[in-house]
């Protein structure tokens, strides 16, 4: 953390992240078979193009970039890897494009991200928000009739998290500009496998489409989170003051909001949907089991620093938005937020598909991770 914001932090934590299934969040790039991803004897290389030894750098510069594919058979056991992974799938034939994970493998900016839906979605859970907010969200839904998708949130966004600045600054106060979340400080013991990752129809029972991705399946990322305290830089005029102090208090209500309750309420309603999704599926009794073990171990009495989270990609919807609230609460009201969505994306978006990764006979949903966190001093 920078040390001139050390004296203003109210709540400091330490975190720590570990896949319970396997996990992945995406770099913005895909890796090609035979290239960037090598699939040697006895495990999965991704390459290391920076670092390429010089005995294959004039192979490719004598021959030229078109056989840089036989190049790098020739080489693969030898070449550097930025990550070596198992291989839970059959031979991929070259050419075949790889999803591949983050450079930070969940950076914090994906933390951040999950953090900030856990927060809404608490809030609007909490008794004293819910008959207020009701207007407000039919608004959201509303807009999405007219609007691009990224407006509909608007309205949400500035009720909970923001304020507007004083007239003469412009723009709007965020409260989550307090909340900072450092990118994994420490990388411990990470270990990945080339999976299948699988889209699954929940009404016709199979798989529907598939894609090959290197995921996490083990290790552990840390950590840290500092909620930092509001204060203004200047005394303020009497006319303006009570403003800015509204602001102010905006800003600090982050620190007066139970993080550990926040991800708790969320993390355990994901797993309490992904149930209702697939209980009566016979083939998915294996994921069932392993969803009620979650259930029991973070979701009991037991108010423990650990809770269940869901991050990265074929995550779902539900794990990135407030549309869990909506359909628990306002039925109806979800059932508009399925057709307007629809014919935004000119495809149907709804419940009928999630994603799982690993063989037929013991597919996993993506994206279940352990998140610890921890007051520290």
């Amino acid at each position: 953390m920078d040390n001139s914001l050390a004296h203003l932090t109210l709540k400091k934590y330490r975190a720590s992240l570990k896949p319970l299934t396997p996990t992945i969040v995406l770099g913005g790039t895909e890796g090609v078979v035979g290239i960037d991803v090598l699939i040697r004897q006895k495990d999965v290389c991704v390459v290391d193009m920076e670092n390429l030894p010089s005995q294959v750098l004039l192979e490719i510069a004598k021959t030229g970039e078109h056989k840089i594919l036989e190049i790098f058979m020739k080489h693969r056991e030898a070449l550097p890897c930025k990550l070596t992974s198992m291989n839970n799938i059959e031979e991929l034939d070259t050419g075949k494009r790889v999803k591949l994970p983050q450079e930070h493998v969940v950076p914090g900016s994906t933390l951040k991200g999950y953090i900030r839906t856990a927060l809404m979605y608490y809030m609007l859970t909490s008794d004293h928000t819910k008959h207020e907010l009701f207007s407000k969200i039919k608004k959201t839904i509303d807009s999405l009739k007219e609007k691009k998708l990224i407006d509909a949130s608007t309205l949400l966004e500035q009720y909970f998290f923001k304020r507007k600045r004083l007239e003469k600054q412009g723009g709007e106060a965020d409260m989550l500009q307090n909340l900072h979340v450092s990118d994994p400080l420490a990388k411990e013991s990470l270990s990945y496998s080339l999976e299948w990752l699988t889209v699954y129809n929940l009404f016709k029972r199979r798989r529907v489409a598939r894609l090959p991705g290197v995921v996490l399946v083990g290790g552990n990322l840390r950590y840290e989170i500092n909620i930092v305290e509001a204060r203004p830089s200047f005394e303020a005029p009497e006319e303006s003051g009570k403003y800015l102090s509204g602001i102010i208090n905006k800003l600090n209500e982050l620190a007066s909001i139970d993080l550990t309750a926040a991800l708790r309420t969320f993390g355990c309603d994901l797993v309490d949907h992904e149930l209702s999704l697939i209980n009566d599926i016979n083939e998915l009794r294996g994921y069932k089991r392993v969803l009620q073990s979650f259930k029991e171990k973070y979701c009991g009495a037991s108010q423990q620093n650990c809770v269940i989270s869901r991050i990265g990609f074929m995550t779902g919807h539900m794990a990135k938005t407030i549309d869990l609230y909506i359909k628990k609460r306002y039925p109806q009201m979800y059932e508009e937020l399925k057709k307007s969505m629809s014919k935004k994306l000119h495809r149907k978006w709804n419940d009928s598909t999630i994603k799982l990764v690993g063989p037929q006979n013991n597919l996993l949903g993506l994206g279940w991770c352990e998140l610890c966190v921890e007051k520290s001093h």
